[in-house]
């Protein structure tokens, strides 16, 4: 048991069980959704899905390439990085499935969502939780 303590392994563990207890939370504590407007909720959120992603590296978590990525537009594959691999959460997608809006509006232009994309949305959310 102590050796495990001493492990990289270990160390990933604790530290995303740690970082997550800093996610906060909206005020309103009907709604049980993360503070994702301010900017302490912001990094925080941040700073725990790139912990994540260190933590499924260390791991060595299998990750489902994400070549589909190479069709987005210029801007959303910058948000994204240039890895088709990695992970690479955002927050604004979290910040997406815990609202369950219908529709977004992008440079004037309204995309609505089809029914699969809001429930993988609430599907998402909800194991985040």
């Amino acid at each position: 048991m102590q050796d495990f303590r001493k492990s990289l392994s270990f160390k990933a563990i604790e530290q995303a069980a740690l970082m997550g207890d800093d996610l906060a939370m909206r005020d309103a504590p009907e709604e049980s959704k993360f503070d994702l407007d301010s900017e302490d909720g912001q990094t925080n959120c941040k700073n725990y899905l790139s912990c994540l992603e260190r933590l499924f590296q260390v791991l060595n978590v299998k990750v489902q390439p994400r070549m589909y990525r190479s069709k987005f537009t210029k801007s959303y594959q910058v948000l994204y990085g240039s890895s088709f691999h990695g992970v690479s959460y955002l927050t604004e997608i979290l910040d997406s499935a815990q609202e369950s809006f219908p529709h977004l509006w992008v440079n004037g232009e309204k995309y609505v969502f089809s029914e699969n994309v809001i429930t993988s949305g609430n599907d998402l959310f909800e194991g985040f939780m």
